[in-house]
């Protein structure tokens, strides 16, 4: 299994398009409730056009939920040793970021009737988690931009992982982490999916920069 870490600038804006469609959910078991009600604002797939392994989720199946939840808070665990050589990144881990929750966000972009150029399926935006885990389909279509400004296609890898840095961590590292500025295409005709889980603070957490991850001599921003 691959992750590829994405970081960039930062962005308030969040623009939404009509293809994208989205079902929420705390844990899998609220998948299969969810999509056998969606009514036709959701633009509700025939099953059998489902990919893999969106489609088990919607079967009901157990442990993807878990699973991304226990690789988000290692990936948590690995971003704070990389910040300032002697982080105590245990204490921080515990005090910080131990009460943390994630929700898995099952996502179809409905294709348009006529596709004869690339449209978004949503606009630039940064996530408001502290990390994203992205699988998506082999029908591609994520872009991050670079800090040069230009867009970079991030393309369907199989048995890769895509990990989005979010505005939490980018406030509660002071910036030195930097939420990833990304958007998504439809270049097909057809529909796409993406399963993303997204890792927060524990609700109504103040999210302030510790002293020591600041720095001596710098401004916490």
């Amino acid at each position: 299994m691959q992750l590829f870490i994405l970081h960039s600038c930062k962005t308030n804006r969040l623009l939404q398009s009509l293809r994208f469609k989205h079902l929420y959910a705390f844990s899998h078991l609220w998948f299969k409730t969810t999509y056998e009600c969606a009514d036709e604002s959701f633009l509700r797939p025939p099953m059998d056009s489902i990919p893999q392994p969106f489609k088990f989720l919607l079967q009901g199946a157990s442990g993807i939920w878990e699973q991304d939840d226990k690789l988000s808070q290692r990936i948590i665990e690995i971003l704070l040793r990389s910040l300032e050589d002697g982080l105590d990144h245990k204490k921080y881990y515990e005090s910080e970021f131990k009460n943390g929750h994630g929700y898995l966000r099952i996502i179809n972009y409905t294709p348009l009737k006529c596709l004869d150029d690339e449209v978004e399926g949503l606009g630039m935006h940064t996530d408001m988690s502290c990390v994203t885990i992205v699988y998506q389909d082999q029908i591609g279509g994520l872009q991050v931009k670079s800090r040069e400004g230009k867009w970079m296609d991030i393309n369907p890898c199989e048995e890769t992982l895509v990990v989005n840095i979010g505005d939490m961590l980018q406030a509660w590292s002071n910036e030195k982490f930097r939420s990833s500025e990304h958007r998504v295409i439809l270049k097909k005709p057809v529909n796409r999916f993406s399963l993303a889980f997204f890792w927060c603070f524990e609700d109504e957490k103040v999210i302030f920069a510790p002293d020591e991850v600041v720095g001596e001599g710098y401004a916490r921003i």
